[in-house]
């Protein structure tokens, strides 16, 4: 299911970036190392709930709405990406600590993190060299909001919706 996940997120981004591609001239190759800081006006998540939990949906939104700023204060934990040719990855923490793992392009702008010991699952990401964003799974943000409320509390969220995804937004 997570790989799942992971391929869709992927195969979304290369659809659109070949979209977004001229059909005549072949697009330039996408730079994305160095080192890219969060851009904390591009930090949020989307939500989508469960067809048996539409009837509980006011309330549902209006947790979400409550806890905005806790969960996207989760995702700007993550305050520095460093990618490095051909394949490293160091994530830099805020309040601290660094953690390192792979880096594998899988179309032009299009990539995947993996071993990085901090997340459960792969993150999937786009860049079009100027801006990044990462894309956390349903995992990894039930784990953010299991540091804002009770376990009890979050495993009925993890019922209630079919998708919870988190967006980072980082640049140069």
């Amino acid at each position: 299911m997570k790989v799942t996940r992971i391929i869709i997120f992927l195969f979304l981004g290369l659809a659109i970036a070949s979209l977004s591609s001229s059909c005549i001239k072949e697009s330039e190759p996408i730079d994305v190392s160095g080192t890219w800081a969060i851009d904390t006006s591009s930090v949020g998540f989307i939500i989508d709930i469960n067809p048996d939990h539409k009837s509980e949906e006011p309330e549902i939104k209006a947790f979400f709405m409550a806890n905005k700023q806790a969960i996207r204060k989760q995702l700007k934990t993550l305050s520095l990406i460093t990618i490095t040719y051909p394949d490293r990855v160091s994530c830099t923490f805020s309040p601290g600590g660094t953690a390192n793992g792979t880096y594998t392009e899988v179309a032009n702008g299009i990539f995947a993190l993996s071993g990085i010991p901090v997340f459960e699952t792969a993150l999937s990401g786009m860049s079009d060299g100027r801006a990044l964003e990462i894309y956390y799974s349903k995992e990894i943000m039930m784990s953010y909001l299991t540091r804002i409320i009770p376990i009890d509390e979050a495993e009925y969220y993890q019922e209630a919706l079919s998708e919870f995804t988190g967006i980072g937004g980082y640049r140069k």
